[in-house]
């Protein structure tokens, strides 16, 4: 009841009408005779009077988008990890595109709050790492040794793991996955080769660990016989599968280790997410785990 001072404006942002397309995959979240659902989200008809003061932005084009990647996700990086902080950006933004690309070019399949999510990712990562050594090396009494390399190399891997947490999961089929290696492989290169000087760029053939300049992430994934850049989050996940006690009933298979990742993830950083699949797949079984452990 209160009158407004005279320089106070008042602004809204609405959806628009915007169809679903009929190949985009539906996850199987909505009933198929539900009016709403031929729409991307659900959206309520603007008063007549209103429509003279709606202005159409259109979505975020590319370029516009990668500034705000980048600036987004700056906090993670010091001023002398500006290539690093470039290739991380370009390796995002391609993410973006691929899966836009993947569920029929529908512009809302990924938005900025990836990227929020994706920083909170390699934070939790970075930590990860640190206790998941202290664990091994059984180190209780002091910390495990944090040098200039070690930190280098934990920053390598969170973003990478990051990367395949956020975006290479929600792809739903193999020939996806393929697809979303072979298009950022060279980006990953680049990300993991970040701290090398460029008299040790020289092209090298062979595994894809030999293509890794890095001496200590190198030598740590060539013990592993790393063939992929989606193995370094299959090696947490295995990791932490042995952590858990399993009755010798439970089937052990490559989605209960990624279900049980992603609720590990989750249930640290307080992210919520969805599982979306078939019943047997380990929904529920994998929530059971996490709770009992």
């Amino acid at each position: 009841g209160e009158k407004l001072e005279d320089n106070i404006r008042l602004i809204g942002a609405c959806n628009p009408y915007r169809i679903r397309k009929e190949n985009i995959e539906r996850y199987g979240l909505t009933r198929e005779d539900d009016e709403d659902d031929k729409y991307v989200y659900k959206v309520e008809q603007l008063p007549q009077s209103l429509l003279y003061y709606v202005f159409s932005f259109g979505a975020l084009q590319d370029e516009n988008e990668k500034k705000y990647i980048k600036s987004i996700i700056q906090k993670l990086f010091n001023e002398k990890e500006n290539n690093l902080h470039d290739y991380t950006t370009e390796a995002i933004s391609k993410c973006h595109q691929f899966l836009r690309k993947s569920f029929g070019n529908d512009p809302s399949v990924v938005s900025l709050r990836e990227i929020a999510r994706f920083t909170k990712c390699v934070e939790f990562f970075q930590d990860y790492f640190l206790k998941k050594d202290n664990f091994l090396n059984d180190n209780k009494k002091s910390q495990y040794s944090l040098n200039d390399e070690t930190k280098k190399t934990y920053k390598i891997k969170s973003i990478i793991c990051s990367i395949y947490l956020c975006y290479y999961i929600r792809l739903t089929n193999e020939e996806k996955r393929g697809n979303f290696e072979n298009e950022l492989q060279e980006i990953l290169l680049q990300i993991a080769n970040a701290y090398c000087d460029d008299d040790d760029l020289e092209n090298t053939t062979g595994n894809l660990y030999s293509k890794i300049r890095y001496k200590k992430l190198a030598d740590e994934l060539r013990l592993k016989n790393f063939e992929r850049f989606s193995d370094l989050l299959k090696i947490e996940e295995e990791f932490l599968f042995k952590q858990i006690e399993l009755d010798k009933s439970i089937v052990k298979t490559e989605i209960l280790k990624e279900i049980l990742f992603l609720l590990f993830f989750a249930v640290v950083t307080k992210i919520p997410f969805i599982i979306v699949g078939q019943p047997g797949i380990g929904k529920r079984l994998s929530s059971q785990l996490i709770c009992n452990s």
